[in-house]
């Protein structure tokens, strides 16, 4: 269509039902009751009934119509989307099936009782009475959860056969949980949005210009002794459009608009702008940022191809990849109109415009016909600019309905696509000619997926649209149980392992409890009224806690030991503040965008980081001052990598910005080239050329190395079977489930070893054997303990026990001790799960016990080891380590030989190593004199 389309969020907290709050930047928008001109946003779904038909305002703009409902409470369905609309109890509910919601729009006066179902919506036949339109006191403002704007029938809208616009009540989950949404009926205003767990968020609004002025959060059942917390503000114009959204960080999202009231323009919290130009008809003609940025010329065209659909639309964007003319921050918007300027006159713009994609010599591959192998006829001289840079065309083209069924790359990739009347994808052929077939019910739900190879996958659906039975590309079924809410209770797989999850139902939604696995083990979890986990038991009985804030950010871990975690937060979520459980601390700061500037560790060392246009960094600086320097081009690829020491790894890139040419640090030269069918690919460096070769599924099939090949054999589903080389072959045995149970590597030589893998009843591998070359064969067997841990590793050689080992953890689940015979290893940790102690006995029955290994670590507070003791040797290692964790200095001590080496090093900014001393009393010391990048030349 050509709007200017931006989808932001603004506000998500999670739960098995999300709150959100999202707006969508559109040029050909003028529907929002809330952000003004240019947007539409989730909090402006409402339908408007008609006489001869129902609109539908859908959460993402979407304009939906559906025919009348009938009296019966009968469903019918929308022009654009597989949604349902029926009117059922005083109420018009709007059923997605794919998102498993129901969007409920009550009429006012409707004298039917509480809206919320006393139980999970169990199936397509949406239960419950219609919503509860209590009208209570708020700040002496009346507010209900219903608000329709002229009421029929037997008014002026249905005597005049005007329309009736009925604002969202509610949205009901196939859980259960809700979010009901109330308004001020004078205004019509939102005033609140309450989840059925008590999370609410409260709006207040700007009284002059009737928009929405900020966004607060609380919950009075699980934080009642909290106030509210901000989450965004917003500003207008005197014309009520949107003009800057605001969070808690420095500066603010502005957004500026043409005569027309279209978004032309938005800057971020760093002070980047993007700009767009429109032609006569609002469609987006040519683009660019701060400095230069993503500078596009778009080409509307009608399409004349010979395999054109009628009234088609061709558009060719034009992307413009060059190299900045300074820094982008720096130069800032001084070069837009430049830019405009140069967009507006390219040369192959002018020749689109005047003469199409013919006439301009952009053909073959699809383009302009049928799929052929032909390559474009443009003059060299029209894809470069000495300002702009390299000009890379890709071609769309699109049906009158809007859908997109061919894009053609600049580099020649082509992708087609056929929708249905909803929109959605039906097939789709990739480059290399592989059809994939989607088939979809009356819901838009997939239920069978032909994947072009002669395998299918058949899914069949349930009211949800949540699987019940799936036949596998091979044949396989797997049974899905699922209860009346459409959730799913147990899967069964084709080998007959089942696995079992249990819910509970609340007030407030359904939420899980519980997951039972083959082996009858019980994972349970404890969830708030959100269905957030709280609580997590696992089979062992070890349980682990969260406490979450009113966001529902988790704000304490507690392990099954006691262990505390500490995290907060930003207003906006982003994470300030971590403190371990030993009280140490690591924090980081961010700009408004969001952009991590600092990150700071335990040991109050601190990295900067530095961003330029597009939120990309620009330079990271650590704490010894060295600077790792990123550059990129005008479409933000990066093109240099500076290291601390000043060296730089290049990057070039093709039509479709893929690398194709690297050089790195010590000037080495690695090329790729790629078939334009997508099925080889050449690496080029300076020792010789490595071509792979794929299938047209994309899958590898040979490697062509300098002095060998590699190939892969795969069976009719794409498992790999065999891979071998001149030196081996390696084949794979699948059992008739598809799992792998055998492993045999055969050398040149002949001789042959095989690795053999057993499923128990449960799926689980418990035995594992080795054939070797002179048939003797060692077996590993595995034994569980009753919370599903590995507790014994049994070894055999041709059948014959000869070693079994005990494993056990500790409280935290950490691998803790292993025993053969009388030998014992045991480690210990600390509350940050670093081993501080290691030890290993053989115990001697009457016989003195035997110490074999007794060392202790020791830890700097931002996990870098500082020592290590040996009791057994009797020696001490201490290690000296700079702020960004390099080794600069060991010592060790032996003190039964009265010893005390050392050694020393030195390092660049950069990290490579510049001096090495052995031992710092000794004469001699071997030192880098002189680096090629990173590699030593002397």
């Amino acid at each position: 269509t050509g709007e200017m389309i931006n989808f932001v969020t603004d506000v998500h907290i999670d739960g098995m039902l999300p709150m959100v709050v999202d707006r969508n930047n559109s040029s050909d928008l003028d529907t929002s009751m809330v952000f003004g001109p240019g947007w539409n946003t989730s909090l402006d779904t409402r339908i408007e009934v008609c006489p001869d038909k129902i609109l539908m305002m859908s959460p993402d703009g979407a304009i939906l119509e559906f025919p009348t409902a009938p009296a019966d409470g009968a469903e019918v369905v929308a022009n654009g989307r597989p949604w349902r609309l029926s009117f059922v109890d005083g109420a018009y509910r709007v059923r997605n099936i794919q998102e498993g919601i129901t969007w409920v729009f009550a009429v006012t006066g409707s004298e039917f009782g509480d809206r919320r179902p006393n139980a999970p919506v169990q199936d397509f036949n949406v239960t419950g009475d219609a919503p509860k339109n209590v009208v209570h006191q708020v700040e002496d403002t009346e507010v209900s959860n219903s608000f329709v704007n002229v009421l029929s029938p037997g008014s002026v809208a249905d005597a005049f056969g005007l329309s009736v616009e009925i604002r969202l009540s509610s949205i009901v989950h196939h859980s259960g949980a809700w979010i009901e949404y109330d308004y001020e009926q004078t205004t019509g205003h939102l005033v609140s949005m309450r989840r059925s767990d008590g999370t609410t968020l409260e709006f207040k609004w700007h009284n002059r210009v009737h928009r929405l002025l900020s966004i607060w959060v609380k919950n009075e059942e699980t934080h009642p002794d909290e106030e509210p917390m901000r989450l965004a503000s917003y500003n207008y114009d005197g014309k009520g459009r949107l003009l800057k959204v605001i969070n808690s960080a420095a500066g603010a999202l502005r957004y500026y608009y043409d005569d027309a009231d279209r978004p032309c323009r938005w800057t971020d919290r760093n002070g980047y702008s993007y700009y767009y130009r429109f032609d006569d008809q609002g469609r987006v003609v040519s683009q660019v940022g701060s400095g230069g940025m993503f500078p596009n010329v778009v080409i509307w065209l009608p399409d004349t191809g010979d395999d054109a659909p009628e009234d088609g639309t061709v558009c060719v964007i034009l992307e413009c990849a060059g190299e900045f003319h300074g820094d982008p921050a720096e130069i800032g918007d001084s070069c837009i109109n430049e830019y405009f300027d140069r967009l507006e006159n390219l040369p192959l713009a002018n020749l689109l415009r005047e003469k199409g994609l013919v006439g301009a010599g952009l053909t073959g591959r699809g383009r302009t016909s049928a799929r052929d192998d032909e390559t474009w006829t443009i003059p060299e001289e029209l894809l470069h600019d000495e300002f702009l840079g390299d000009i890379r065309p890709t071609v769309y083209r699109s049906t009158p309905a809007g859908d997109v069924w061919r894009i053609v790359t600049a580099e020649g990739i082509v992708t087609d696509w056929d929708h249905d009347q909803h929109h959605q994808i039906t097939r789709q052929m990739t480059n290399t000619g592989v059809v994939t077939v989607l088939e979809r019910d009356e819901y838009g739900t997939i239920t069978q997926i032909d994947y072009g190879d002669g395998t299918t996958e058949t899914i069949v659906p349930g009211a949800w649209g949540e699987p019940v039975r799936v036949i596998g590309r091979d044949g396989l079924t797997t049974e899905y149980e699922v209860d009346p809410a459409g959730f799913v209770t147990a899967v069964t797989d084709p080998a007959g392992i089942r696995l079992e999850y249990e819910y509970e139902w609340r007030a407030t939604g359904l939420v899980p409890l519980a997951m039972i696995d083959p082996q009858g083990l019980v994972q349970v979890t404890e969830c708030d009224n959100a269905g957030r986990p709280l609580v997590s038991v696992d089979p062992a009985g070890r349980r682990s806690s969260v406490i979450r804030d009113v966001r529902g950010f988790i704000v304490e871990t507690i392990d099954p030991v006691g262990n505390v975690t500490k995290v907060e937060y930003s207003p906006e979520g982003w994470a300030t503040k971590i403190i371990n459980p030993d009280g140490s601390e690591r924090s980081a700061s961010y700009d408004g965008e969001g952009n991590q500037i600092t990150a700071t560790n335990e040991a109050g060392v601190t990295t900067t980081a530095k961003y330029t246009v597009f939120d990309k960094v620009s330079e990271i600086v650590a704490a010894d001052g060295g600077v790792t320097r990123y550059t990129y081009n005008t479409q933000m690829e990066p093109i240099t990598v500076t290291n601390a020491d000043g060296h730089a790894w290049r990057f070039e890139y093709d039509w479709d910005g893929e690398v194709i040419k690297e050089t790195d640090y010590n000037g080495l030269v690695t090329e790729t080239r790629r078939s334009r069918d997508g099925l080889r690919a050449d690496i080029i460096n300076g020792e010789g050329i490595v071509t792979t070769h794929y299938d047209a599924f994309g899958r590898l099939t040979e490697v062509h190395e300098i002095d060998d090949v590699v190939r892969f054999t795969r069976d009719k589903l794409g498992e790999i079977t065999q891979v071998s080389n001149k030196w081996s072959t390696v084949d794979y045995q699948h059992d008739e489930y598809g799992r792998t149970i055998s492993e045999t590597t055969t050398l040149y030589s002949g001789e042959q070893t095989t690795i053999n893998l057993s499923h128990n009843p449960n799926g689980v591998i418990d035995s594992v054997s080795h054939v070797l070359p002179d048939e003797r064969v060692i077996s590993e067997k595995t034994r569980f303990s009753e919370g599903g841990d590995v507790c014994e590793l049994a070894y055999s050689l041709d059948g014959k026990e000869v070693a079994v080992a005990g494993l056990g953890v500790d409280a935290l689940g950490r691998r803790s001790w292993i025993s053969m015979d009388s030998t014992v290893r045991k480690l210990k940790f600390d509350k940050r799960s670093r081993v501080v102690s290691e030890t290993m006995v053989k115990l001697g029955g009457e016989a003195a016990t035997t110490s074999i290994v007794d060392r202790a670590f020791s830890w700097r507070v931002d996990d870098v080891l500082e020592q290590v003791k040996d009791a057994v040797r009797d020696t001490t290692t201490d290690y000296v380590v700079d702020s960004l964790g390099r080794i600069t200095g060991v010592t060790h001590v032996d003190a039964a030989r009265d010893q005390k080496p050392s050694e020393s090093y030195e390092f660049s900014r950069a990290g490579m190593v510049t001096k090495l001393h052995p031992d710092i009393t000794a004469k001699w010391a071997d030192d880098v004199d002189l680096y090629g990048g990173t590699m030593p030349r002397q």
